[in-house]
C-alpha cells in the first residue's frame, strides 16, 4: 500500500468517521469480471495541459453524496485513461458508485467494486492495475471523512 492510501486510511480510522447510511449499496444479483486483455483504444499521444479540472460525485444511486473537483496530475491522469478505454459491452443494470466529469467528456460513470467504467451506452471492464490507479485517484481526491454536504439543487 503506497503511503498515500495508507494515511488517509489512518485518518479515517483516527478521525472517527462512522460508515455512511448513503455507502450501502443496491445488492447485486451478477458479478463482473476483470479485463484480461488491453482495452484501450489506439490512439496517438495525445497532451495535456496541467490546469485540466475533474470533477469527481460520490453516487447513492441517483443521489449525489459529495461532490469534489480537483486539478493537476490525478486529473490528468484519470482523463487520459477514461478518454481511451474502449466502450463497447452493453450497460448492466448496476449504478455506478461515481460519476465524472472531465475537460474532455463528462457523465463516465465508474463502479469500483464491479470493476468498470461507463460512458454513453457502453461500458467497459477493468484491467487491476487499471482499477488500482482509479481506486487511487478516487481516495486521493474524497473530502475528509468523504461525506460532506452535497451540492444544493439549483445553486
Amino acid at each position: 500500500m503506497n503511503r498515500l492510501m495508507g494515511l488517509a486510511l489512518v485518518l479515517l480510522v483516527l478521525g472517527g468517521c462512522a460508515k455512511h447510511p448513503a455507502d450501502q449499496g443496491v445488492s447485486q444479483t451478477h458479478e463482473h469480471a476483470g479485463a484480461a486483455q488491453n482495452n484501450i483504444v489506439a490512439h496517438e499521444e495525445v497532451g495535456y495541459c496541467g490546469n485540466t479540472q475533474t470533477t469527481l460525485r460520490k453516487m447513492n444511486g441517483r443521489e449525489v453524496v459529495w461532490e469534489t473537483s480537483f486539478m493537476y496530475g490525478d486529473s490528468v491522469a484519470l482523463t487520459d485513461l477514461l478518454r481511451w478505454l474502449d466502450y463497447r459491452e452493453g450497460i448492466c443494470r448496476c449504478l455506478p458508485e461515481y460519476e465524472v466529469d472531465t475537460e474532455f467528456g463528462g457523465a463516465y460513470g465508474i463502479h469500483l467494486s464491479q470493476g468498470y467504467v461507463r460512458y454513453g451506452d457502453a461500458q467497459v471492464q477493468l484491467t487491476g492495475e487499471q482499477l488500482d490507479r482509479i481506486r487511487e485517484i478516487v481516495l486521493a481526491n474524497t473530502p475528509l471523512c468523504g461525506y460532506p454536504t452535497a451540492p444544493e439543487k439549483g445553486a
